[in-house]
Order: structure tokens, then sequence, then C-alpha cells
């Protein structure tokens, strides 16, 4: 009976392994690959120039398929270990430890989460060029974590203090805000991608189960969403900390657009987005080493700080240690896969489609139009937003369906893209669209619901992870270097737009929840 019984359940339990991240993947490739063929037939004259431009496919198809594996394995990583042990911790740290233990563990897991999350040394890398050498790769990363670790630490003290999160999110989007106006150009633009960017694959999951556990403690709230807030608050703190770090480089950076033009040089792109080698494997061992020695050495202090701080300081046994370091296991090998198929197929297909399409599709309103879709279909291939999902779910008892959630944010996140395509393609001040967008939400946020506060400004990170960055970095970075007004700074500004926009999506349902329904107050 046992054999039968494994003969049967393999099967089913490797198809719900990869059909999740199959499913969340795929379409928003092939739909970029159908787009990517179309432009080069109203751009190639003959078949031939088609047939030419289509002819890195399959090293391209090879990195999806290894994004699928890489997922569907750090995604059950991430279930059996990280998860846990952070809900472990929020649930346990309120009973044993006082106050100022508690404020510790907030400002060493915010530091130490922020540093692991993957986008941030991808969009680090991909940006530090456009810096001009002002400001040093460590010092910006350092500004980084220590503003997580500080933002982390005053959303952990909002939900003890049961404070409304309302009146913690307005200094701090205001003081942003302002400190954007004087912030020289381009960390200004630079400053605002970071807050989606630093919540991704690694954050988003730990601050929620550290949220969720902490609010069954200490929020006091029966309607199941108090825990949530942490995400946006831990972004926030980077923000600000980059815009004073901006201010603090005296005279200002200098200006280094992208060469516009299908000739942009390896020069012209920030590191990692220009074509790769057709010699090159993304599959060699030593990288394949390299790349594992770098996920190895950015979540391995993140694990030993929380068994640590769990088994000495809360004194707290950890359950089913085995399943744990078996699901460590599975997210190191998920991501060290997660990163290779990025570069060798996601990176070059949507950078690919974003410097053909304003070439191939002159208008701008049919562009922005095309966005809209892309954007769509890109935010249900995030896995973040799949995590936030059932988090919403469960902790709403089903009042707030994953389908619904899912559909609502990837409205917002089409809006959003599209708006800042508009930047892009007409070569707008970016702090001219966004502060007034930021302000429209802050208005909002006094007028929802509490826990569709919560949500929606969580959102702002969630809906900006894993896949959702690389694609709009790389779609910024192609459209700002063939747009007819663009420019390779332009395409700073492309991630955050696309993060406000589910959060004015979701603040609205929130309103319009809360004057239909009396449950939707509270």
């Amino acid at each position: 009976m046992k054999s039968s019984f494994s003969r049967t359940a393999w099967p089913r339990y490797l198809r719900s392994l990869f059909s999740e991240a199959a499913k969340a993947v795929l379409p928003i490739c092939l739909l970029l690959v159908v787009l990517k063929a179309v432009f080069l037939g109203l751009t190639s004259q003959n078949l031939a120039g088609v047939v030419r431009g289509m002819s890195d496919m399959l090293p391209i198809a090879a990195g999806i398929l290894i994004i699928v594996f890489g997922l569907s394995f750090f995604l059950q990583g991430l279930d059996h270990s990280l998860l846990p042990l952070g809900r472990n911790v929020g649930s346990a740290l309120p009973q044993t430890a006082r106050l100022w233990s508690i404020i510790l563990f907030s400002l060493i897991l915010g530091a130490l989460a922020t540093v692991a999350e993957p986008d941030l040394k991808v969009y680090v890398d991909k940006t530090i060029v456009f810096l001009g050498g002002r400001v040093d790769k460590t010092v910006l990363m350092a500004a980084v974590a220590s503003g997580a670790a500080i933002g982390l630490t005053i959303g952990v003290l909002r939900i003890a203090l049961r404070i409304r999160f309302a009146y913690v999110l307005l200094p701090l989007v205001f003081g942003a805000g302002v400190l954007t106006i004087f912030c020289p150009h381009p960390l200004n633009l630079a400053s605002w991608d970071i807050a989606p960017v630093v919540s991704g694959s690694v954050t988003v999951p730990l601050f929620l189960a550290l949220g969720i556990g902490l609010a069954a403690v200490l929020g006091g709230e029966s309607t199941g969403t108090a825990g949530f807030g942490l995400i946006t608050l831990a972004s926030l703190g980077p923000v600000i900390a980059v815009l004073i770090l901006g201010l603090a480089t005296a005279g200002g950076l200098p200006h280094r657009p992208l060469d516009p033009g299908p000739a942009a040089t390896v020069e012209a792109v920030p590191a990692g987005l220009p074509d790769r080698p057709a010699q090159e494997s993304f599959l060699e061992p030593a990288k394949l080493a390299r790349t594992a020695g770098h996920v190895l050495r950015i979540i391995i202090p993140v694990y030993l700080f929380l068994f640590v701080f769990q088994r000495l300081v809360l004194r707290s046994p950890i359950h089913h240690l085995p399943a744990v370091f078996t699901g460590a296991g599975m997210l190191v090998f998920g991501l060290v896969l997660f990163f290779e198929g990025l570069e060798a197929g996601f990176f070059p297909l949507t950078e690919g489609v974003g410097r053909i399409m304003p070439r191939a599709v002159p208008s701008a309103w049919v562009n922005i139009g095309l966005c809209l879709v892309l954007g769509l279909a890109v935010t249900f291939a995030e896995p973040a937003v799949l995590v936030f999902a059932k988090q919403v779910e469960k902790a709403t008892a089903g009042a707030i369906p994953k389908r619904f959630l899912y559909l609502i944010l990837g409205v917002g996140v089409a809006f959003g893209f599209g708006l800042g395509v508009a930047v892009i393609w007409f070569n707008l001040p970016l702090p001219a669209v966004l502060l007034p967008v930021l302000l429209v939400e802050l208005i909002l946020t006094f007028l929802a619901p509490e826990r569709y506060a919560l949500l929606a400004w969580d959102a702002l990170g969630v809906t900006s992870g894993a896949i959702t960055v690389p694609f709009f970095m790389a779609m910024g970075l192609g459209l700002a270097s063939s747009a007819p007004r663009g420019s390779g700074l332009a395409g700073l500004g492309l991630v955050i737009m696309a993060s406000v926009g589910p959060v004015l999506s979701l603040l609205v349902v929130g309103v319009v929840a809360g004057r239909n329904t009396p449950q939707g107050r509270h």
C-alpha cells in the first residue's frame, strides 16, 4: 500500500509543484515572444530579417524553462522554511521579549533581509552607472539597509502601540516628497524606484509572516489585517535614506543618458542588460557556482539570525527542523535557477521588445495601450503577488478572495505602467507626475477603511518583485533608448510608477467598500 501511494503521490506532487509557476510565467513570456515577432515583421523588409531577429529564441526559451523550475522550488522553499520561521518568531516575540529586544530584532532583521533581497543587487548594479561615481555602491547599499531597518522598526512599533496606519504613513510620504524636490537628479528618481525594489521575493513573505504573527498577539484587531503595513514602512525607509544621501552629495550628479537607437553600446546600457554573447553558456558550472555562492551569502545570514534569535533570545524550540532545512535547500536551489533563467531568457526578451516597440509602432498611444496589457499580464506572473494574495485571503477568512485581489492589483499595475511609459515617451519630469499621484493616495488613505489602507500600501512593494522588477527595468531601458523623446534616465522611474498604480486601485475599492457595507468600515 505504501509503495502504491508513493507511485501516485509523486506525480501529483510534481504537477502541483510546477504547474503554478508555469501558469504564472509562460503567458507573459508567450505574449512577449508574439509581440517581438510582430514588431520584427513590421520593421524588417523581408522574412530573412524576421528569422535573424528571432534567432536567439532557443536560449531564451531554455532560460524561461529554467525560470519555471527555479520559481517552483523557490515557492516551495518559502512555504516550508522562511515563512514558518518568520511566523513563529513574530508570534513568540511579544510574549517572551521586552520592548528593547523587539526593537533590536526589527533593526537587525530589516537590514539583513533587505540586503538579502535579490532585486536590490540587480537594481543597484544596473543603475549605479547613472550616478556618475558620486555615490559609492557600498555606501548606497548601507543607506538602503539602514533605512529599511528603521522603517521596519517603525512598522513593528505601530502594531505594538496600535497606531492608525495613516498617521504613521503621512509624515513619511510627505517628508519623502519634500526631499525629492531638493535631491539632486537623477538620484531622486532612483530613490523612489528602490521602494518597490526592496520588497521582493525575500522581504515580502518574511515581513508578512512577521507582521501577522505580531498582530495576532499585539494587534488586538478582529479583521486579521492588522499585521499588514510592514512592507510599506520598510520600503519607505530606504527612499528617505537615499534622498538624504543625495542631499549630502554636493554638486549634483551628471546627466548620462543612453545612446538612443538600435546601436546602443554596452557602455551605454547598465551591466547585465546588454545582449548575451552567443558563445557563453548560462548553465556553465563555474557560473552556477558563483551564483550559488552569491545566493548563499545573502540567504544564510537571514536564516542564522532567525535561528539564533529564536533559540537564544526567545528560548523557543524550532519545530520540524528537517522540513525547515529541506525548504531552505529548495529555496537556494530555486533562486540559483531563477537568476540563471532571468539572465538567459527574460532580460534579453523583455529589453528586446522594449527597444523595437517604438520603432515598430510610432504611435505613443498605441504603445501605452500595449503596455497596459503587458502590465496586467506581468502582475499575474509575479510570485510575490501570489504569496500576498494567499496571505490576504487567509487573514481575512476569505472576505477578500485571491482572484479578486489579483484582478484589482493587475488593473492598478497596468494603469501605473501605462502612466510610466507616458513619462518616458514624452520625457516628462517624474516628480511632477509621481507626487500628485501620491497626494491623491494619501487623501484616499484617510477615507478608506484601515484594512484596505494597509493592503493597498503593501501592494506598492508586493507588485514589484522577482519577475516584475526585471521586466519594468528592461522595458524602461529599452523604451527610453528608442522612444522619440526618451532618455536613459527616464527609464529609472518606471518601477515606482508601475507600483503606485495598485495602491490607487485598492484604495478606490476600499473607499467604495467602506461606503457600501458597514463591515467595510472596520
